[in-house]
């Protein structure tokens, strides 16, 4: 990740939020985050885009003796399209309770999304951040506020 201050902190605005497959990335822009984010890019982006790959493989199953390149387009396209369907159900998981506050900075804000960082050490450090949000050693925060108001 690039440094973006004088004082080497690390401070992306934009947040990748990438398959397992590295096949597809959407990056959303962290001060436009709100607890709209994952529900907009599920419903409106990851919805037309499965939509779009599945027509694509309704009309190679039309054809009837597909060629080895429309067999491997064809398995290529099921495949995507599983893991997309995977991805939007889990942004659809955390958007349930995820209600970003920029005010708790880009770590915590991120954390519950950790699983969709394919850059090993953001990954890493948002996995962690999550796991302390979860045992409550960040309670202070939005975030952990509203996912555990009662704590």
């Amino acid at each position: 990740m690039p440094k973006y201050s004088r004082s080497r902190r690390e401070a992306p605005i934009c947040l990748p939020l990438t398959l397992n497959s590295f096949d597809y990335t959407i990056w959303i822009y962290y001060p436009n985050l709100t607890s709209q984010t994952l529900f907009s890019i599920a419903n409106d982006l990851l919805d037309n885009r499965i939509e779009k790959r599945q027509k694509e493989i309704a009309n190679l199953r039309l054809i009837e003796k597909r060629s080895p390149t429309q067999e491997a387009i064809l398995e290529e396209l099921l495949s995507f399209v599983s893991e997309l369907t995977t991805f939007r159900s889990e942004l659809l998981d955390v958007a349930r309770f995820w209600k970003p506050n920029i005010n708790d900075g880009v770590q915590i804000t991120a954390a519950p999304l950790w699983q969709f960082f394919q850059h090993r050490k953001w990954r890493d450090t948002l996995k962690k951040t999550w796991e302390q949000l979860e045992e409550g050693d960040h309670d202070w925060a939005h975030l952990a506020l509203s996912i555990w108001p009662d704590r």
